[in-house]
């Protein structure tokens, strides 16, 4: 009974303190009073790049797949709306770039995955692919592991 008291008072909580204290979007926040939406956003942009999986291959079989997201930090929206248009072509370019990295004693008797080496490793396949100048950084956003 008690944890059905302790729920229902937290969800009155939550929605007494929305009430108060209303979520106004960033990018409204700090806009000036007579601001246009386009000036605001100067900053480096976020560009969810396509998911790569990659297969870890043992005996001429693959015994488990390595699906990678990755996040590029680009300068502005503009390099942005490039990486959009070149999804494709960048996602090809860090397969074969990863493609091979990683071996099948991985997961397997406690190794990890060299996050660091992926990481830069795909740097360098997106650098190619739109040029290294236009990477502010590159997030690794998930990993996953699963046996086939």
């Amino acid at each position: 009974m008690k944890p059905a008291i302790f729920a229902v008072l937290a969800f009155v909580g939550i929605l007494v303190s929305g009430y108060f204290m209303p979520i106004i979007p960033i990018s409204t926040a700090n806009a000036a009073p007579g601001a246009k939406e386009e000036n605001i956003s100067q900053g480096p942009s976020f560009v969810k790049l396509p998911s790569i999986l990659l297969p870890i291959m043992y005996n001429q079989k693959v015994v488990q797949i390595v699906e990678i997201n990755l996040i590029a930090e680009v300068r502005d929206d503009a390099m942005a709306e490039k990486f959009k248009s070149k999804k494709t072509q960048i996602q090809s370019a860090i397969f074969f770039e990863l493609h091979g990295s990683l071996d099948e004693s991985v997961g397997q008797r406690g190794e990890m995955v060299d996050v660091q080496k992926l990481k830069r490793q795909a740097a360098r396949a997106l650098g190619t692919v739109v040029g290294k100048e236009n990477i502010n950084d590159l997030l690794l956003d998930s990993i996953r592991q699963r046996k086939s």
